[in-house]
Protein backbone atom coordinates (compact mmCIF):
# COMPACT_ATOMS: atom_id res chain seq x y z
CA UNK A 1 0.00 0.00 0.00
CA UNK A 2 1.94 3.24 -1.11
CA UNK A 3 -1.10 5.83 -0.56
CA UNK A 4 0.07 9.03 1.93
CA UNK A 5 -1.41 8.42 4.39
CA UNK A 6 -2.79 5.64 5.08
CA UNK A 7 -6.43 5.20 5.40
CA UNK A 8 -8.49 2.89 8.03
CA UNK A 9 -12.04 3.04 8.30
CA UNK A 10 -13.96 1.70 11.19
CA UNK A 11 -17.30 1.41 12.32
CA UNK A 12 -18.23 0.03 16.21
CA UNK A 13 -21.66 -0.94 17.59
CA UNK A 14 -21.74 0.20 21.21
CA UNK A 15 -25.19 -1.26 23.20
CA UNK A 16 -26.79 0.34 26.03
CA UNK A 17 -27.59 -1.00 29.52
CA UNK A 18 -30.69 -2.52 29.90
CA UNK A 19 -31.79 0.32 32.27
CA UNK A 20 -31.49 3.40 29.30
CA UNK A 21 -34.17 2.22 27.17
CA UNK A 22 -37.07 3.70 28.56
CA UNK A 23 -35.25 7.31 29.00
CA UNK A 24 -35.27 10.35 27.33
CA UNK A 25 -31.34 11.29 26.14
CA UNK A 26 -28.94 13.37 24.31
CA UNK A 27 -25.56 13.07 23.69
CA UNK A 28 -23.35 15.76 24.94
CA UNK A 29 -20.16 14.69 23.73
CA UNK A 30 -18.23 12.07 22.47
CA UNK A 31 -14.49 11.34 22.02
CA UNK A 32 -11.83 8.77 20.42
CA UNK A 33 -8.80 7.94 22.14
CA UNK A 34 -6.26 6.40 20.59
CA UNK A 35 -3.11 4.33 22.04
CA UNK A 36 -0.33 3.13 19.59
CA UNK A 37 2.04 0.33 19.51
CA UNK A 38 3.65 1.14 15.94
CA UNK A 39 6.70 0.46 14.79
CA UNK A 40 8.49 1.45 11.13
CA UNK A 41 10.62 -1.05 9.81
CA UNK A 42 12.94 -0.21 6.75
CA UNK A 43 12.83 -2.39 3.87
CA UNK A 44 15.54 -1.48 1.17
CA UNK A 45 15.74 0.21 -0.97
CA UNK A 46 12.44 2.39 -0.74
CA UNK A 47 9.96 1.23 1.81
CA UNK A 48 8.60 1.63 4.91
CA UNK A 49 6.82 -1.36 6.51
CA UNK A 50 4.38 -0.18 9.55
CA UNK A 51 3.60 -3.00 11.74
CA UNK A 52 2.05 -3.19 15.10
CA UNK A 53 -1.28 -2.38 16.52
CA UNK A 54 -3.16 0.14 18.13
CA UNK A 55 -5.81 0.21 20.80
CA UNK A 56 -8.54 3.25 21.14
CA UNK A 57 -11.44 3.46 23.17
CA UNK A 58 -14.73 5.49 22.62
CA UNK A 59 -16.43 7.50 25.57
CA UNK A 60 -19.63 9.02 24.95
CA UNK A 61 -21.05 10.89 27.46
CA UNK A 62 -24.93 10.95 28.28
CA UNK A 63 -27.38 13.60 29.50
CA UNK A 64 -30.62 11.52 30.57
CA UNK A 65 -33.72 12.49 31.62
CA UNK A 66 -34.80 11.64 33.88
CA UNK A 67 -31.77 10.53 35.69
CA UNK A 68 -30.47 7.01 35.70
CA UNK A 69 -31.30 5.39 38.22
CA UNK A 70 -32.47 8.43 40.27
CA UNK A 71 -27.98 9.23 40.12
CA UNK A 72 -27.04 12.39 38.56
CA UNK A 73 -28.06 12.47 34.87
CA UNK A 74 -24.56 12.38 32.98
CA UNK A 75 -23.19 9.00 32.12
CA UNK A 76 -20.63 8.02 30.46
CA UNK A 77 -20.12 5.09 28.37
CA UNK A 78 -17.15 3.84 27.05
CA UNK A 79 -16.13 1.50 24.56
CA UNK A 80 -12.31 -0.20 23.80
CA UNK A 81 -11.46 -1.83 20.76
CA UNK A 82 -7.67 -2.74 19.29
CA UNK A 83 -6.90 -2.92 15.51
CA UNK A 84 -3.81 -4.72 13.57
CA UNK A 85 -1.81 -3.04 11.32
CA UNK A 86 0.33 -4.45 8.40
CA UNK A 87 1.30 -2.04 5.71
CA UNK A 88 3.44 -0.76 3.55
CA UNK A 89 4.61 3.32 2.54
CA UNK A 90 6.86 4.16 -0.01
CA UNK A 91 10.30 6.47 1.05
CA UNK A 92 13.63 7.56 -0.40
CA UNK A 93 16.83 8.47 0.36
CA UNK A 94 17.09 6.58 3.75
CA UNK A 95 20.67 8.40 3.88
CA UNK A 96 18.93 11.65 5.59
CA UNK A 97 17.13 10.23 8.00
CA UNK A 98 17.94 8.89 11.56
CA UNK A 99 14.58 7.58 12.90
CA UNK A 100 10.73 7.26 11.30
CA UNK A 101 7.63 7.12 13.30
CA UNK A 102 4.21 6.63 12.74
CA UNK A 103 1.51 9.21 13.39
CA UNK A 104 -1.84 8.05 14.51
CA UNK A 105 -4.89 10.45 14.13
CA UNK A 106 -8.72 10.46 13.55
CA UNK A 107 -11.37 12.11 11.31
CA UNK A 108 -14.28 12.67 9.90
CA UNK A 109 -15.49 10.90 13.31
CA UNK A 110 -19.94 10.51 13.80
CA UNK A 111 -22.11 8.25 15.60
CA UNK A 112 -25.49 7.14 14.17
CA UNK A 113 -28.48 5.82 16.90
CA UNK A 114 -29.23 2.29 15.20
CA UNK A 115 -32.24 1.59 17.67
CA UNK A 116 -34.66 3.76 19.16
CA UNK A 117 -35.22 3.41 23.38
CA UNK A 118 -38.92 3.16 22.76
CA UNK A 119 -38.97 0.03 20.46
CA UNK A 120 -36.27 -1.88 21.23
CA UNK A 121 -34.86 -3.44 23.60
CA UNK A 122 -31.34 -3.28 23.05
CA UNK A 123 -30.45 0.08 21.85
CA UNK A 124 -26.84 0.94 20.59
CA UNK A 125 -25.51 3.65 19.12
CA UNK A 126 -22.59 3.27 16.07
CA UNK A 127 -19.75 4.97 15.86
CA UNK A 128 -17.38 4.94 12.55
CA UNK A 129 -14.93 7.23 11.13
CA UNK A 130 -11.46 6.94 9.51
CA UNK A 131 -7.93 6.36 11.16
CA UNK A 132 -4.98 8.22 9.45
CA UNK A 133 -1.48 6.73 9.78
CA UNK A 134 1.16 9.01 8.22
CA UNK A 135 4.74 8.73 9.10
CA UNK A 136 6.98 11.63 10.23
CA UNK A 137 10.72 11.55 9.53
CA UNK A 138 13.69 13.09 11.59
CA UNK A 139 16.00 14.73 9.82
CA UNK A 140 19.87 13.30 10.92
CA UNK A 141 21.23 16.69 12.38
CA UNK A 142 18.12 18.13 14.25
CA UNK A 143 17.58 17.98 17.69
CA UNK A 144 20.45 15.50 19.02
CA UNK A 145 20.43 13.30 21.94
CA UNK A 146 16.49 13.52 22.62
CA UNK A 147 16.22 10.22 24.86
CA UNK A 148 19.74 11.80 26.87
CA UNK A 149 20.86 7.95 26.00
CA UNK A 150 24.74 9.97 26.00
CA UNK A 151 24.12 11.91 29.22
CA UNK A 152 23.82 15.22 28.35
CA UNK A 153 25.91 15.81 25.59
CA UNK A 154 24.42 18.58 22.96
CA UNK A 155 22.32 19.58 25.94
CA UNK A 156 23.36 23.14 27.65
CA UNK A 157 22.82 24.20 31.34
CA UNK A 158 21.06 27.13 31.74
CA UNK A 159 22.60 30.26 33.20
CA UNK A 160 21.95 30.58 36.40
CA UNK A 161 21.23 26.82 37.02
CA UNK A 162 21.68 25.91 41.07
CA UNK A 163 20.21 22.55 41.11
CA UNK A 164 20.86 18.88 39.98
CA UNK A 165 21.15 16.92 36.57
CA UNK A 166 21.26 12.97 36.33
CA UNK A 167 20.05 10.52 33.85
CA UNK A 168 17.80 7.49 35.05
CA UNK A 169 16.59 4.03 34.43
CA UNK A 170 13.71 3.91 37.14
CA UNK A 171 12.87 7.31 39.21
CA UNK A 172 9.63 7.25 41.07
CA UNK A 173 8.08 5.27 39.07
CA UNK A 174 8.95 6.48 35.71
CA UNK A 175 10.58 4.36 33.44
CA UNK A 176 12.38 5.49 30.07
CA UNK A 177 9.54 5.83 26.85
CA UNK A 178 12.89 5.53 24.23
CA UNK A 179 16.07 3.91 25.56
CA UNK A 180 17.25 3.12 28.27
CA UNK A 181 17.81 6.87 29.85
CA UNK A 182 15.89 9.80 30.60
CA UNK A 183 17.02 13.05 32.00
CA UNK A 184 15.66 14.32 35.47
CA UNK A 185 16.37 17.91 36.77
CA UNK A 186 16.33 18.70 39.99
CA UNK A 187 15.56 22.26 41.34
CA UNK A 188 17.61 22.91 44.73
CA UNK A 189 17.12 26.26 47.06
CA UNK A 190 14.98 28.74 47.67
CA UNK A 191 13.47 30.34 44.84
CA UNK A 192 15.89 28.78 42.63
CA UNK A 193 15.61 26.62 39.06
CA UNK A 194 17.19 23.87 37.38
CA UNK A 195 17.26 24.34 33.43
CA UNK A 196 18.83 23.15 30.50
CA UNK A 197 18.90 23.42 26.70
CA UNK A 198 19.38 22.91 23.15
CA UNK A 199 19.47 25.18 20.00
CA UNK A 200 18.06 23.98 16.68
CA UNK A 201 16.54 24.87 13.00
CA UNK A 202 13.99 23.94 12.29
CA UNK A 203 11.44 24.01 8.73
CA UNK A 204 7.90 24.84 8.32
CA UNK A 205 5.23 22.25 9.04
CA UNK A 206 8.10 19.90 11.19
CA UNK A 207 6.89 18.71 14.23
CA UNK A 208 8.68 18.88 17.48
CA UNK A 209 7.45 16.27 20.06
CA UNK A 210 8.76 15.23 23.07
CA UNK A 211 7.38 13.58 26.84
CA UNK A 212 7.50 15.45 30.39
CA UNK A 213 6.61 14.62 33.77
CA UNK A 214 6.59 17.23 36.86
CA UNK A 215 7.31 15.50 40.99
CA UNK A 216 7.38 17.60 43.90
CA UNK A 217 6.97 16.57 47.65
CA UNK A 218 5.82 20.42 48.14
CA UNK A 219 2.42 21.38 49.05
CA UNK A 220 -0.04 23.88 47.54
CA UNK A 221 1.13 27.02 49.87
CA UNK A 222 4.81 26.75 47.82
CA UNK A 223 4.13 26.50 44.14
CA UNK A 224 7.09 24.67 42.89
CA UNK A 225 6.54 24.26 39.00
CA UNK A 226 8.34 22.75 35.91
CA UNK A 227 7.85 24.30 32.47
CA UNK A 228 9.24 23.60 28.76
CA UNK A 229 9.52 26.49 26.86
CA UNK A 230 10.33 27.00 22.85
CA UNK A 231 12.30 30.35 21.87
CA UNK A 232 11.90 31.81 17.89
CA UNK A 233 15.04 33.82 17.83
CA UNK A 234 13.94 35.56 15.00
CA UNK A 235 11.17 37.60 16.82
CA UNK A 236 12.39 36.93 20.33
CA UNK A 237 9.26 35.16 21.28
CA UNK A 238 8.69 31.98 23.73
CA UNK A 239 5.99 29.75 23.09
CA UNK A 240 4.68 27.12 26.54
CA UNK A 241 4.83 23.87 25.26
CA UNK A 242 4.06 22.41 28.90
CA UNK A 243 4.21 23.61 32.08
CA UNK A 244 2.91 21.87 35.42
CA UNK A 245 2.93 22.93 39.04
CA UNK A 246 1.97 22.07 42.60
CA UNK A 247 -1.07 24.02 42.65
CA UNK A 248 -2.54 23.85 39.42
CA UNK A 249 -1.92 19.66 38.02
CA UNK A 250 0.25 18.12 41.18
CA UNK A 251 2.41 15.15 40.18
CA UNK A 252 1.93 13.91 36.97
CA UNK A 253 2.49 10.77 34.35
CA UNK A 254 4.68 11.12 31.13
CA UNK A 255 2.85 14.15 29.25
CA UNK A 256 3.53 14.72 25.45
CA UNK A 257 4.25 18.08 24.36
CA UNK A 258 4.73 19.16 20.46
CA UNK A 259 4.79 22.24 18.41
CA UNK A 260 4.38 22.58 14.36
CA UNK A 261 6.48 25.39 12.90
CA UNK A 262 4.73 27.42 11.24
CA UNK A 263 8.29 29.28 9.21
CA UNK A 264 11.55 28.30 8.72
CA UNK A 265 13.88 29.16 11.70
CA UNK A 266 16.24 28.97 14.53
CA UNK A 267 14.86 27.81 17.83
CA UNK A 268 16.32 26.77 21.42
CA UNK A 269 14.73 24.31 23.39
CA UNK A 270 14.41 25.14 26.94
CA UNK A 271 12.97 22.99 29.90
CA UNK A 272 13.37 24.09 33.59
CA UNK A 273 12.21 23.23 37.22
CA UNK A 274 11.73 25.73 39.29
CA UNK A 275 11.08 26.18 43.74
CA UNK A 276 9.44 28.68 45.24
CA UNK A 277 9.76 29.77 48.80
CA UNK A 278 10.36 26.45 51.40
CA UNK A 279 13.36 25.10 49.91
CA UNK A 280 13.11 21.40 52.09
CA UNK A 281 11.56 19.66 49.60
CA UNK A 282 12.84 19.19 45.94
CA UNK A 283 10.78 19.25 42.98
CA UNK A 284 11.34 17.44 39.65
CA UNK A 285 11.58 17.81 35.70
CA UNK A 286 11.80 14.53 33.65
CA UNK A 287 12.18 14.82 29.78
CA UNK A 288 12.77 12.12 27.22
CA UNK A 289 12.15 10.87 23.58
CA UNK A 290 12.73 14.46 22.14
CA UNK A 291 12.79 14.31 18.51
CA UNK A 292 12.30 16.85 15.75
CA UNK A 293 9.92 15.50 12.77
CA UNK A 294 8.31 16.63 9.55
CA UNK A 295 6.13 14.54 7.04
CA UNK A 296 8.23 14.10 3.93
CA UNK A 297 5.49 14.33 1.43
Amino acid sequence: MNQHPLIIPFENVIDFPEGFKELHYKIKTYDIIIKPDLACVLHYPNKIYVTGNFDYTITLKFLFYPSYKSQDNTVLITSSHSLRLNAYHSSSDYTVYQAFYPLVSCRNASYIITASFKNKKNSSIKVRGEFYIDILYESIGDIKNGSFEDGFSHWNITSGSSGKYETSKNYKEHYPLEGINFAVLKSCGENSFTGLSQGFSAKKDSILKGYAFFSSGDIPLFDNYAEIILKDLSASEEISLYKASVNSSGNTPWTSFQYQFQKDGSYILEGRVVTLGDPIFESFLGLDNIHLLFNKD
